[in-house]
């Protein structure tokens, strides 16, 4: 006797051969998808990285930066300091000499009413006060000159007190950035599938 095969046989056949292909192209399309992702995933992890070196150095710029700043500040100070200090002085000196101008023209008064013998006296007394109104301008040219410089002193400390904020605004918001950038690339890194 003869072995037939069934008619039924030949079209699961068929339908299985489709169900691999199918399958098969599944698999494939699936593989090329994964791929993708894989591509993009490691393109966005090396942009995370180029954005936080960059992050880092402008950082580390705007540091530098407020350095500077801080230092410039701080010279300023100090000149300022002692540019009041110097103006403080002259003046102590200046009343000093007014001081002792006011008592030379009570001598010098006295000196006019005095005899003939007192004139000698009171010519030296009168050079004195020729010597101290002298001291008196110089000191009163001083001061203004201090002053000048003082004032130019303040006007420069302003704008500098005001980068040195604008720079560490900068930084807090480098920072920030920063801490963000590292936030997400170590999300990303955590997504990563691990490979076998």
């Amino acid at each position: 006797m003869e072995d037939t095969i069934p008619a039924s046989h030949h079209p699961k056949t068929a339908t299985s051969t489709v169900v691999i292909a199918l399958l098969a192209i599944f698999l494939v399309v699936a593989g090329v998808v994964f791929a993708n992702k894989i591509r993009d995933r490691d393109t966005t992890l090396a942009d995370k990285q180029t954005q936080l070196e960059q992050a880092r150095s402008d950082l580390a710029r705007v540091r530098a930066q407020m350095t500077a700043a801080e230092g410039n500040v701080a010279a300023l100070q100090k000149q300022a300091e002692e540019g009041k200090q110097a103006a403080a002085t002259l003046k102590t000196q200046l009343d000093e000499a007014t001081s002792g101008q006011a008592d030379l023209e009570n001598q010098l008064a006295a000196g006019k009413t005095a005899s003939a013998r007192l004139q000698t006296q009171y010519d030296e007394v009168l050079a004195s006060v020729s010597g101290i109104q002298s001291q008196v301008s110089e000191a009163n040219s001083a001061k203004e000159q201090l002053q000048s410089q003082l004032d130019e002193l303040n006007a420069t400390t302003g704008p500098l007190q005001k980068e040195l904020e604008d720079a560490r605004t900068q930084v807090s918001e480098l920072e920030a950035k920063l801490t963000q950038t590292e936030s997400e690339l170590a999300a990303a890194q955590q997504k990563q599938p691990r490979r076998r």
